[in-house]
């Protein structure tokens, strides 16, 4: 028999430090809420960046480390407030990390 951490089935991973992997979603419009992610970097990090439908950044978090499985995402520049359904797109940034999933929550706008 085997197991895995909830909501762990499958997911993208980038084990290496370097060099560094990038993911980046299809366009998606912004439900409003906060960016919450499933992730797992123990001796890596994680971070995401909000584009909008040019390719430019409108948020960037800092760096998420550790084992979470719905960690709250937190914006160190820019913000999402007031762009509800407008197309934007996540770039995932990877270095010894695996992200699982991802996922829009009700709440005020970060």
């Amino acid at each position: 028999m085997a197991t895995l951490p909830r909501d762990r089935w499958a997911g993208y991973a980038r084990v290496p430090l370097d060099p560094p992997g990038e993911l980046v979603t299809r366009p998606e419009a912004y439900p409003g809420g906060d960016l919450t992610v499933n992730f797992e970097a123990p001796r890596g990090a994680l971070a995401v960046e909000v584009l909008d439908a040019c390719g430019g950044v409108l948020a960037a978090s800092g760096r998420l480390t550790g084992d979470r499985l719905a960690q709250p995402v937190r914006w160190e520049t820019g913000g999402l407030a007031g762009r509800e359904g407008q197309l934007i797109r996540l770039r995932f940034r990877l270095r010894g990390a695996a992200l699982y999933a991802y996922g829009w929550q009700p709440g005020a706008d970060a």
